[in-house]
């Protein structure tokens, strides 16, 4: 017999930091972040993490906006997404 692996599960229990910038650009639109703070929190995160994924400035501003935006129009995220690649 080969050796044996043991794994030890540990839960995340660290808050989740949502994108600095992005909650900032919420808190200048009161639609968008009415609309966002109905969703729940799995849905918000996915906002958030979609925007710190971004490579480079650029394209965090650009997801940014979009992402403001959508929430404007009360879209959720997978709205935004088809929305977005239709362009």
């Amino acid at each position: 017999m080969g050796a044996m692996l043991q794994v030890h599960l540990e839960a995340d229990n660290s808050a989740f930091i949502f994108n600095k910038d992005f909650m900032e650009c919420l808190a200048d639109e009161p639609k968008a972040q009415i609309f966002f703070q109905s969703l729940p929190g799995s849905h918000q995160r996915y906002f958030s993490k979609w925007i710190d994924d971004a490579k480079t400035e650029p394209t965090k501003v650009k997801r940014i906006a979009l992402a403001v935006n959508a929430l404007a129009k009360k879209w959720g995220y997978p709205e935004m997404l088809r929305a977005s690649q239709g362009k």
